[in-house]
């Protein structure tokens, strides 16, 4: 229930609220009825909350499962490089850095 107060610090009149008793809330339809669009609501939302955490925690789970398969990719990809690297040297030689570069970079 509002009340209008002119005794303000100012000598400015303000509003006030008062505080409703138990009985005055749960008696008060209008009330209750907004509480129910609130718990609803907040229920609504905290719902919403847990599904997106979810999906982050799913999609967390996935990258770093995609991340030790290229880190995987990589080490294989790696150990062959060495193995041409040391097979070129026991044909032909140690490889300058010129010839290196012309043998093992990537040309699209």
């Amino acid at each position: 229930m509002k009340m209008f107060n002119m005794e303000g610090p100012s000598g400015v009149g303000y509003v006030t609220s008062r505080k409703r008793t138990p009985s005055e809330r749960t008696e008060d339809p209008s009330y209750v009825e907004k509480r129910l669009r609130n718990n609803e609501a907040v229920k609504k939302s905290r719902e919403k909350k847990r599904r997106e955490s979810e999906e982050t925690a799913k999609h967390v789970t996935n990258l770093e499962r995609e991340n030790a398969q290229l880190k995987h990719q990589h080490l294989l990809i790696r150990n062959r490089y060495e193995t041409i690297k040391e097979i070129y040297r026991e044909n032909f030689g140690p490889i300058d850095e010129q010839t290196e570069r012309k043998l093992f970079s990537r040309e699209d």
